[in-house]
C-alpha cells in the first residue's frame, strides 16, 4: 500500500515516514525542497508547495492512505496568511482531491490545543472542542477550521480521522520549534521557569498512534495523544535529574511574564511580523494544559513511554 505524507521534512513528518516504511508501507513524501531531505530507508519525494497547489488527482489516485502533517506551528498573535493557507486552505484543497479519487484513509494531524485543557486531575479530553482558541493564537485557530473541514469532509464520504498530539518533542532531532524547550533544560546552569504547566509526548509514539489509527482509528473520531502533565518545574527537574546535573531553577512571576508578553505583541505590530513569544502565549505558559489519552489507549492501543526514556534518548543524541 501506499502513503502519502505532507510535512515529510518536519519534526514529526521524517518519524512518521520512517514508521510506516517499517510498518510495510511505500512511502511517498511531499516537500517544498527536495535537495535537503535525506532518509536511510526508500521514499519517493514530491517537490510541491501546498499553499501554491494541492496533489494533483494523478498523484492522489495512487495514493491509498494520506497522512497529513504539514503545518504552520508559528505562534504569533496576529493573522498570518501563510498560516492559513497551509493550516486551513490546504487541508480544504487536499481533502477534495482526496474525495474525489477516493482516498481509503485520511489521518490529519492537528493538536491537543483545539480541545479544552484541564487540570491534572481533571484533564481534558476529547468531548470538549473549542470553536475558538481562548488564547486567540492564530495557529489553534487555524487547526479548529481544519477540523471543521475534516468532519464536514467525513459527512461527503472521507475516511478521515484526526490525531490531537500534546507538545511533541523529537529525541532524535534537532533544536527546532517544540524541541528547544529540552535543549535548554539541557544545556542551562540558571533555569527560567514559568508558573503553568503542559503535557509532553514523544515524536515516536504519536507516531505509532497514527499508524495504528490506519488500522483501528474510529472515521469521524478525534484522539488526544498524549502522555504525562507536567508544571515547567516539574519538567525541568525530571531533565536536571536524568542529566545527573545540577542548576539553579528561577520562576518568572506570573505579572513580569505578562508585562514581557505585552511588549513583544508591541513589537509585533511594530515590526509587522508575528513572534512565537507574545501576549497571548504568555498566558498559555501561566495556564495548565493537560490532558487525557484514555480514548486513544482503548482504541488505538496508545501506551505512551516513560517520558525519561525521551529525555534519555536525547541525551544520547545530544552533544553538551
Amino acid at each position: 500500500m501506499k502513503v502519502l505524507i505532507t510535512g515529510i521534512s518536519g519534526l514529526l513528518g521524517k518519524i512518521v515516514a520512517r514508521d510506516i516504511y517499517m510498518a510495510g508501507y511505500e512511502v511517498i513524501g511531499i516537500s517544498r525542497n527536495k535537495e535537503k531531505l535525506k532518509f536511510d530507508f526508500p521514499v519517493n519525494i514530491e517537490v510541491l508547495d501546498l499553499t501554491q497547489n494541492p496533489p494533483s488527482e494523478s498523484l492522489l489516485s495512487n495514493i491509498d492512505i494520506v497522512i497529513h502533517c504539514a503545518a504552520n506551528t508559528q505562534m504569533g498573535s496576529f493573522r498570518n496568511s501563510y498560516q492559513d493557507d497551509l493550516n486551513t486552505k490546504a487541508v480544504q484543497e487536499l481533502i477534495e482531491v482526496a474525495i474525489k479519487v477516493k482516498v481509503q484513509k485520511f489521518i490529519f494531524v492537528s493538536t491537543a490545543n483545539t480541545c479544552l485543557p484541564g487540570n491534572k486531575y481533571n484533564p481534558g479530553n476529547e468531548t470538549n472542542s473549542l470553536k475558538h482558541s481562548s488564547s486567540n493564537l492564530n495557529y489553534i485557530n487555524t487547526k479548529i477550521k481544519a477540523e471543521h473541514i475534516v468532519q464536514s469532509a467525513v459527512k461527503k464520504g472521507l475516511n478521515g480521522i484526526i490525531i490531537n498530539p500534546t507538545f511533541i518533542i523529537n529525541p532524535l532531532g534537532n533544536a527546532k520549534s517544540s524541541n528547544r524547550l529540552l535543549d535548554y533544560c539541557l544545556k542551562k546552569s540558571i533555569l527560567f521557569y514559568p508558573p503553568g504547566g503542559k503535557n509532553i509526548v514523544d515524536a515516536r509514539d504519536v507516531s505509532k498512534a497514527i499508524i495504528n489509527a490506519i488500522a483501528n482509528g474510529i472515521v469521524g473520531e478525534k484522539y488526544i495523544i498524549s502522555n504525562e502533565n507536567y508544571t515547567y518545574k516539574e519538567f525541568f527537574k525530571l531533565v536536571l535529574m536524568e542529566q545527573k546535573r545540577r542548576a539553579i531553577l528561577i520562576p518568572i512571576p506570573s505579572s513580569l511574564l505578562l508585562f514581557m508578553g505585552g511588549f513583544a505583541t508591541l513589537i509585533e505590530y511594530l515590526i509587522k511580523k508575528p513572534l512565537n513569544f507574545n501576549l497571548n502565549s504568555a498566558k498559555i505558559l501561566n495556564s495548565n494544559h493537560y490532558y487525557d489519552y484514555s480514548k486513544a489507549a482503548q482504541d488505538l492501543d496508545f501506551n505512551p513511554r516513560n517520558i525519561q526514556d525521551t529525555i534519555t534518548t536525547k541525551l544520547e543524541n545530544t552533544e553538551i
